[in-house]
């Protein structure tokens, strides 16, 4: 899968929605794209890449976070950087494991604001064949370690 971007479903319309950001085409893009995980960067939509450990197998969904903290790598961009101006805004989403809804249990990407509403399940995705994958390289120093450092 290339770094192609996706544009969005529809254009804006004032219509029958309140939708003062113009996000809802966007939500209905990520919402209706079934083979790749997609992530709001730079004011377009783009592939996600799940991350593969140093043995190329993927990342559990409950191991992303951990990930994130040893590797140059980062969870899917929210809808929030929209709303930025600059040309490489980037919001990433928050991933954690649901406890409410018709989700409980499952391991997510949303909107870690709560505004956007960039709402993602992981899991069907960590098991899809064909979806885009990338192995990250490794921080120099874990910011685990530096957070431990500091607190």
């Amino acid at each position: 899968m290339s770094d192609e971007s996706f544009p969005p479903i529809f254009s804006p319309t004032r219509s029958n929605t309140h939708d003062p950001y113009g996000q809802l085409p966007w939500i209905r893009r990520i919402r209706s794209t079934k083979n790749t995980i997609l992530s709001f960067e730079g004011r377009q939509l783009f592939p996600w890449f799940w991350p593969v450990n140093d043995r190329g197998e993927r990342v559990t969904p409950d191991e992303l976070n951990d990930h994130r903290l040893t590797h140059e790598f980062r969870g899917p961009g929210c809808l929030c950087a929209s709303r930025i101006q600059a040309p490489d805004a980037f919001t990433e989403a928050r991933i954690f494991c649901a406890e409410s809804g018709v989700v409980t249990g499952q391991w997510v990407a949303a909107c870690g604001r709560g505004e956007c509403k960039y709402f993602v399940r992981l899991e069907p995705f960590y098991i899809k064949l064909g979806h885009p994958i990338r192995r990250y390289d490794r921080r120099r120093k874990s910011v685990k370690m530096i957070q431990e450092f500091f607190s």
